[in-house]
């Protein structure tokens, strides 16, 4: 039996159905890069899928979430937010319901934002913690304790905050000032007296601005704000920089003009709100428009072509947010944690790859998005896609670079060639499974062979029968269709082990590769510093496995997480109440994991009868569809598969399978 996915919709398939002995019933469950297959205790091979990307079956409410060294919460899609701030390379939102999403670094849990949160109307963050304001003028924190993410017992009737690198500063309604944290720049030593406070900002230098329209400062000395500066309405401290707006809409600078971040653009006015980062300064005209100027080694001055109807800025070390007037954001610059994408904007994903800090989604749309990368050196642009980036059905990341699967079974690519990597070759078609290594890729193509390019190009001579590729670091390996292995560039602890067989899928990690066999079992081999070689003894009816640096994680069948290896980020930390998971891949240090409540079930085939089962939800409609041919992009409804959800299994059987049939790929759409 072979398995084909269709990543534009929920999509499964049976192959050579004929070839099946009659009787036997077999039995299928969601994986996430390849799928298992048992029979009646036969050994059943599943063929590779159209990408080394972990694959969701293509659900419309796919949900991409990380936790780790990165973290972005599971949101759905049409949420908007009314506030917004950012530190370092972290990102917080408010939603306009009060509550708050946090999403980038999270070294220190910055961005572990409460469960229990609500009624939030203001948000700060500094280098380790992150504190919100609530409606009724409290400030709850969380991150790294002592460095501002644990206010002060009794703090109340706040009116304005502000994160101040490992520490914080809350203003109160009767016009003065609270800080708390940490004291390496001077922060707590607020200046006795001080009153009529309206607004506080810090980095290393504290600003509070009085109801009089001047500021006071204190903590690190990078002088006093120009002689005679009033009338200010806003102001903002960065790290070695500070900004000052006035009444009649102009900008003030000083402290140290490091990559010009003092050097406010000549004539700029009708500004509304302004905010100072790491080198760099931004401006919110009255237009709606931004101006930015200073530092721009990530791009972090570079203002999205045609961006309007802006209401709120914010920025961190190397990147700028912008929140508009329909609740949505929008950021540009450096993207190394995922700080400028908007977990809100990851909630249709089919498919994700990683590889280090480099994480790449397929949307349903067959678009490819970028989660997050590193742009390490002049020429690796990995957040512009080539323009042919559309209408893709697989996708895998690189260390620098980037490929994707289009549906023509031809392979684009982007990003660092220094190895030779974004060289697809020009004959390649007809592939139907990529993956890509440090700076190598491979393509299965349909003819069960195998292709290389980059570096360490060498396939072994007469490699066939290929079902399934994985890439590590230099090593790859394939699938073959009698279940066993073959590796190049795989020598020592991490070369195949003997008498591996019935293996369905496989997942190469930095120095560890996983195994998972057809009966649900995992076998690890490999490096073993942290543990991620020990597989747990309870592990059963795992359906997905994804090795990273020194991390190992399995997806069940029913939909949850398993982890075990290194937890030194926090990867083991699986969100509280995680499940209908359909799909895992690990990064350096995170975890990335998609979750759909639309997912099949299993395809049962029993007298040569496929039968489709899928859970329903009360109120929406359903109709299974099938094909013969996915290229061809045409879908026919199946005789009897239309169904209206009730909030249990539907099961579905396809009637009409012809013996001269050598393909059939079935899907389900969900309507409202």
């Amino acid at each position: 039996m072979d398995l084909f996915l269709c990543n534009q919709s929920l999509t499964l398939g049976l192959q050579n159905m004929k070839t099946k002995p009659s009787g036997l019933s077999y039995m299928l469950k969601m994986r996430a890069t390849h799928y298992l297959v048992s029979a009646a205790g036969l050994a059943m091979l599943a063929v590779g899928l159209l990408a080394d990307s972990d694959v969701l079956a293509g659900s419309p409410a796919g949900q991409l979430g990380q936790w780790g060294y990165m973290a972005r919460p599971f949101v759905n899609s049409g949420i908007r937010f009314t506030n917004i701030a950012a530190w370092g390379a972290q990102s917080l939102g408010v939603t306009d319901d009060g509550h708050v999403i946090a999403w980038g670094a999270n070294s220190y849990g910055q961005v572990d934002v409460p469960l229990s949160l609500s009624n939030v109307i203001a948000v700060a963050t500094g280098l380790k913690s992150s504190i919100a304001l609530k409606t009724d003028g409290t400030v709850v924190g969380w991150g790294y304790p002592g460095t501002g993410g644990d206010p002060p017992a009794g703090l109340s009737n706040v009116m304005a905050i502000s994160g101040s690198h490992i520490a914080a500063l809350a203003v109160r309604s009767n016009g003065t000032v609270t800080a708390w944290g940490a004291n390496d720049f001077g922060q707590l030593n607020v200046p006795p007296g001080l009153s009529n406070v309206i607004a506080v900002s810090g980095w290393q230098q504290c600003l509070a601005l009085k109801n009089d329209g001047t500021i006071v400062r204190w903590g690190d000395d990078l002088g006093d704000p120009p002689l005679g500066l009033s009338n200010v309405v806003v102001i903002s401290a960065g790290l070695l920089h500070c900004l000052a707006l006035k009444s009649d809409g102009t900008v003030v600078a000083w402290g140290l003009n490091l990559s010009g971040s003092l050097d406010v653009p000549s004539g700029l006015s009708n500004v509304v709100k302004i905010v100072a980062g790491h080198y760099f300064s931004l401006a919110l005209r009255s237009d709606g428009t931004v101006v930015s100027w200073g530092a721009n080694d990530y791009g972090q001055t570079n203002v999205p072509h045609g961006l309007s109807n802006v209401v709120a800025i914010a920025a961190g070390d190397a990147f700028s947010l912008a929140l508009k007037s329909d609740g949505t954001i929008v950021g540009w610059g450096d993207n190394g944690a995922g700080q400028i994408t908007s977990p809100t904007s990851f909630g249709n994903i089919v498919a994700i790859s990683t590889r280090q800090d480099h994480c790449l989604a397929l949307d349903a749309d067959g678009r490819v998005r970028v989660v997050s990368s590193w742009n390490w050196f002049p020429g690796t642009v990995l957040e512009v896609l080539p323009p042919d980036c559309t209408n893709m059905v697989g996708i895998a990341a690189g260390q620098l670079h980037g490929i994707a699967l289009c549906r023509n079974g031809t392979v684009v690519a982007w990003g660092d060639n220094s190895s030779g990597q974004t060289n697809v070759p020009p004959s390649l078609s007809n592939v139907i499974a990529i993956a890509s290594g440090d700076r190598h890729n491979l393509a299965l193509r349909n003819d069960g062979t195998v292709t290389a390019w980059g570096s360490y190009t060498n396939v072994p001579g007469g490699l066939s029968n290929v079902t399934a590729i994985a890439c590590g670091y230099i090593q790859s390996y394939a699938l073959k269709s009698d279940g066993t292995l073959t590796a190049w560039q795989a020598s020592g602890s991490i070369s195949v082990p003997p008498g591996i067989s019935n293996v369905v899928g496989i997942s190469v990690g930095d120095g560890h590769v996983l195994a998972l066999r057809n009966d649900g079992s995992v076998l690890a081999w490999g490096g073993n510093s942290s543990g991620e070689s020990d597989v747990p003894t309870t592990l059963s009816n795992v359906v997905a496995v994804a090795a990273g640096n020194a991390v190992s994680v399995a997806v069940t069948g029913d939909g949850h997480i398993v982890t075990w290896g290194a937890n030194y980020n926090g990867e083991g930390n699986i969100p509280q109440g995680l499940s209908s998971v359909v799909a895992a891949a690990v990064g350096d240090g995170y975890v990335v994991a998609l979750k759909a409540d639309l997912q099949i079930g299993y395809i049962a085939l029993t007298n040569q009868t496929p039968s489709i089962q899928f859970h329903t939800f009360s109120g929406r409609q359903y109709s299974v569809q099938y094909s013969s041919n996915l290229t061809s992009g045409a879908w026919f409804d199946l005789p009897g598969g239309n169904v209206s959800g009730n909030g249990h299994a539907a099961v579905v059987a396809d009637t009409n399978t012809t013996a001269n049939v050598s393909a059939k790929f079935y899907r389900v759409k969900q309507s409202p």
